[in-house]
């Protein structure tokens, strides 16, 4: 499963906001080997907008993922940084074809 989330921080929280979301990505990579991809891009010419990937190898892992004991207050943490009404999220079931076409290799960036 492939989620993409882009969003926009509020003014002057760009940096808390990658600060958390770094140490939320230490978890996951750290804990979840059947996550691809978990990571966050700025996004072109813009100063506050961002958009996270999340990559799944299949759908136990991205189950795994939403009931770790560490997603609530790591979110809580992100949600912070986040301007009301400006998160937007799309779902794409089909990681496996994704990977595949990538090699099937382990993606996430250290």
């Amino acid at each position: 499963m492939l989620i993409i989330a882009k969003l926009v921080v509020r003014e002057g929280q760009a940096e808390a906001f990658l600060s958390a979301f770094a140490a939320y990505r230490a978890l996951v990579i750290a804990h979840e080997p059947d996550t691809a991809l978990f990571d966050v891009f700025r996004d072109a010419g813009s100063q506050f907008g961002f958009t996270i990937l999340e990559l799944f190898r299949h759908e136990a892992a991205y189950a795994h993922h939403n009931s770790t004991s560490y997603r609530d207050a790591c979110l809580a943490l992100i949600r912070a940084e986040i301007a009301d009404g400006s998160a937007s999220t799309h779902h794409a079931a089909d990681a496996e074809g994704l990977l595949a076409n990538l090699g099937g290799g382990h993606a996430v960036r250290a």
